[in-house]
């Protein structure tokens, strides 16, 4: 599981990195396709092909560092609050995404520390 998730990490990154006006479009929709948000797009895009990035190093290891999957565990848990905080202000087409995907995500690394410690 957490192997899919560094890949769709990377994914999503590579694409909102590569064409951010195209992800904001898709995910916002096209009033918010600015240079500004693409800007943002772009810190965030890096943020994930980073962590997926590193993440995937550390599955090729025999014992990965717990505290790699434990950031992206917080990072994903941050998305989902920030999701349920800014909840009015974030366009209806990408509220649940943010909100659902990062509590999805959190729980995921959650669950892999868990099954991987005992």
């Amino acid at each position: 599981m957490i192997q899919n998730l560094s890949m769709a990490r990377i994914g999503l990154g590579a694409f909102g990195l590569l064409l951010p006006r195209t992800f904001l479009r898709m995910f916002q929709g096209r009033g918010h396709a600015s240079r500004g948000n693409s800007v943002l797009v772009r810190a965030w895009a890096t943020r994930e092909l980073a962590l997926g990035m590193i993440t995937m190093h550390e599955l090729e290891k025999d014992a990965p560092s717990p505290r790699v999957i434990e950031i992206n565990a917080a990072v994903d848990a941050v998305d989902a609050v920030s999701a349920v905080i800014g909840w009015p202000a974030i366009p209806r087409r990408s509220r649940l995404v943010t909100f659902l995907g990062g509590l999805a995500a959190a729980g995921a690394s959650v669950n892999y520390l868990r099954t991987a410690r005992s």
